[in-house]
């Protein structure tokens, strides 16, 4: 059963935190793409040299594991951030820059493909449209086609921001990413390595679900999740398809204030927060948009978990002005969060 909770502000926003396992990315890169992706860069190639590779660390770089899985968690954040930041464009409008989120997109657009959008990716020179339709298209070429489409006066006219027409008209001309896609995306830019690495195919046919048995992987407990680990959610009884989603951080709430949450959230959150201890987490995703809900798309949403009931709570509802909990995360059955073995 879902059961709504009022929002009143975002978890992730709230002071308690006893157990911070996400450390925070200085805000000069934060504040700059160009140095974002470059400290991205340079931050994947350390981790991956030093990586645990069946030899000892090097000793001037981490003499245990939690100061390895430390530097591995900054690299993989950079490399969320980067991902993130190139899924809300920027795009060039009237001269002035703006970011739109990538919408949603789960196969092609019933009545084919326009030729304003045929001419858009002849103009962006991305030949890969198809799968941009699919939803497993690369965020760059998304991007690209999408500011074609700006530049060629196809932008909705409104008095909305003009963010929010860029991801509108998204939809209308039927491109985006789904959460596979957009996870896949996000995943290797921020752990580094290939396809092969991990044992998957091309995105268009990977789907996340045989991270469940490949041997690349190993399963996370919840209380154990870091950022970068994969979600991988099963199909529910109301729906027709799972879900996949990245971790970018976990806060574990202070037993000493468990009110803080309440203060924010309304008395409805006091079943979750009894017990505990009650697990904060931001995951990444390209969540779904059925009729073009505007909420869907690329989002970093919040997600709690009482340790002791199992009982989460995550967003719901048109707009996300409201929080559900069940029994299983996103109201989907959990198939598993999982990290690769060569990672502490």
């Amino acid at each position: 059963m879902v059961e709504p909770i009022r929002r009143r502000e975002d978890a992730a926003s709230v002071d308690t935190s006893s157990r911070d396992t996400s450390p925070e990315i200085p805000r000069a890169l934060r504040d700059s793409p160009a140095a974002l992706e470059r400290a991205h860069a340079a931050a994947v190639d350390t981790a991956a040299r030093y990586r645990p590779t069946g030899r000892p660390y090097p000793a001037l770089v981490a003499r245990t594991v939690g100061e390895t899985r430390e530097m591995l968690d900054v690299a993989i954040r950079v490399g969320l951030d980067a991902t993130f930041r190139v899924a809300n464009g920027p795009y060039a409008v009237d001269g002035h820059v703006v970011e739109a989120r990538a919408h949603f997109r789960m196969g092609p657009q019933h009545g084919g493909t326009s030729a304003e959008l045929l001419a858009a990716a002849r103009k962006a020179n991305v030949p890969g449209l198809y799968a941009l339709q699919e939803g497993r298209g690369t965020l760059h070429d998304l991007r690209r086609v999408t500011q074609a489409l700006v530049d060629a006066g196809h932008l909705p006219a409104g008095t909305e921001p003009a963010g929010e027409r860029i991801h509108q008209m998204q939809w209308n001309y039927g491109v985006g990413v789904d959460c596979a896609g957009y996870v896949q995306q996000a995943f290797l830019a921020a752990h580094g390595g290939t396809r092969a690495t991990y044992g998957w195919k091309t995105m268009g046919y990977e789907d996340l679900s045989s991270v469940v048995t490949n041997p690349t992987f190993r399963r996370v407990a919840p209380r154990d999740l870091r950022p970068g680990d994969l979600g991988v959610l099963g199909v529910p009884a109301n729906d027709a398809v799972g879900h996949r989603v990245i971790i970018y951080s976990h806060k574990v709430v202070d037993p000493a204030k468990p009110g803080k949450l309440g203060e924010h959230f309304g008395a409805d959150l006091a079943p979750l927060l009894r017990g505990g201890p009650v697990h904060c987490f931001e995951v990444d995703s390209s969540w779904g948009a059925d009729g073009g809900d505007p909420a869907g798309g690329v989002r970093r949403d919040t997600w709690l978990y009482n340790e002791k009931t199992a009982v989460w709570s995550y967003r719901c509802g048109v707009g996300n002005s409201t929080f559900c909990t069940t029994t299983s995360p996103y109201n989907h059955p959990l198939l598993g969060f999982f990290r690769p073995r060569s990672e502490p």
